[in-house]
């Protein structure tokens, strides 16, 4: 007959006082019948891992029959285990007993070269504290960018001019392009083709090179028309007024022409 007091748990998750401790390794108890009619009770650390997915159980170490350990403190040898290997000591011992079990019993597993750190999955592992990024795209500035234009109440502005929906989408895109990285129209597109989400944040395709040039063509005919709606709108979010301020250019122009000649 086979006990195992973790089946339903194969792994024990344990609190440590500052930091969490996770280890896959149980105590077995075996009985078996002699002879004689007596029961004799044969004691092993099992460890769980899983082959193909499947999770299958392997005995690392066997403790005997002279194991004497209760099994109320089981869970806490097993913890005491793990920070032993892990060259780690944070928990008080219980008893001078389980101190003594859990450093024989660390010093056996690592006379037979045990190693925690082995992987115990033949499966691709998680590793938490490594980051690896494969096709990352910027999304932070192109919210903020979005949100600007949002504000500014830029699509009413190019509606007024009657411009389709889709124009719309691609003048925006554009114009967060340039404003988060700046280049020409081919630069603007591999910025949205490879780098970007903006084309996701606003829901359409890739467009063509071709359609780009056209749209900057068309943002270029009304810039005057967009400035001044933008500039009321300005206005009227951060409540100032309008200030004009004039320069003699021609004394700056003297002025420079002095300077440069010292």
């Amino acid at each position: 007959m086979v006990q195992n007091y973790f089946a339903a748990k194969p792994y024990i998750d344990a609190w440590a006082p500052d930091t969490r401790t996770l280890t896959r390794m149980y105590i077995r108890a075996k009985t078996r019948i002699l002879k004689s009619g007596a029961k004799a009770t044969s004691y092993a650390l099992v460890e769980c891992h899983r082959i193909k997915g499947a999770p299958k159980q392997r005995t690392v170490l066997n403790l005997g029959q002279s194991f004497a350990i209760p099994k109320e403190q089981w869970r806490a040898l097993i913890l005491h285990i793990d920070e032993g290997l892990r060259g780690q000591s944070r928990l008080a011992f219980e008893s001078e007993g389980l101190r003594h079990a859990s450093e024989t019993i660390v010093e056996k597993l690592l006379e037979k070269g045990y190693n925690v750190d082995d992987p115990r999955d033949d499966r691709d592992a998680v590793i938490i504290d490594e980051v690896h990024h494969t096709d990352t795209r910027t999304v932070g500035g192109e919210r903020v960018a979005l949100k600007a234009l949002q504000l500014l109440e830029f699509a009413k502005s190019l509606r007024m001019l009657k411009l389709r929906e889709d124009q719309i989408h691609l003048a925006t895109a554009l114009v967060v392009g340039r404003m988060l990285s700046p280049g020409s129209e081919r630069h603007t597109h591999e910025w949205m083709h490879e780098r970007s989400s903006i084309l996701e944040l606003l829901h359409c395709d890739l467009p063509s090179l071709s359609s780009l040039y056209r749209i900057g063509d068309a943002l270029y005919e009304h810039r005057q028309s967009i400035m001044d709606a933008l500039f009321g709108t300005t206005k009227e979010l951060l409540g100032f007024s309008e200030t004009m301020a004039f320069f003699d250019l021609t004394t700056t122009w003297n002025q420079k022409v002095v300077f440069a000649g010292r």
